[in-house]
C-alpha cells in the first residue's frame, strides 16, 4: 500500500492535532500541489494556534501575495519579524 504524503501527515495530525509542524509539513505540501484553499486553511490554523512558529509567516505572506492579497502578505511579514 502507497501512502502519499499528504494522506501521512493527516494521520499524523489526527494522532496529535495541534502539533505546528505537522500543521506546516501540510500546508506546504497543499502549496506544492497548488491547493491555494487547502495551504491557506492549514497556515490559518497554524498563526492561530502557534503563533510563535516563525516560519509560517514567510510562507503565508508568500502565499497571500500569489493569491494578491496584499495587505494579508504585509501582516504576515510584519508579524513573523516582530
Amino acid at each position: 500500500m502507497t501512502i502519499n504524503r499528504i494522506e501521512l501527515l493527516k494521520e499524523y495530525l489526527d494522532d496529535d492535532p495541534d502539533d505546528a509542524f505537522t500543521l506546516y509539513a501540510l500546508a506546504l505540501e497543499y502549496l506544492k500541489e497548488e491547493n491555494f484553499f487547502k495551504a491557506k486553511y492549514y497556515f490559518s490554523t497554524l498563526v492561530n494556534k502557534h503563533s510563535d512558529y516563525l516560519p509560517v509567516y514567510y510562507q503565508f505572506g508568500k502565499l497571500s501575495e500569489k493569491l494578491n492579497e496584499t495587505e494579508k502578505a504585509n501582516e504576515m511579514y510584519l508579524k513573523g519579524i516582530d
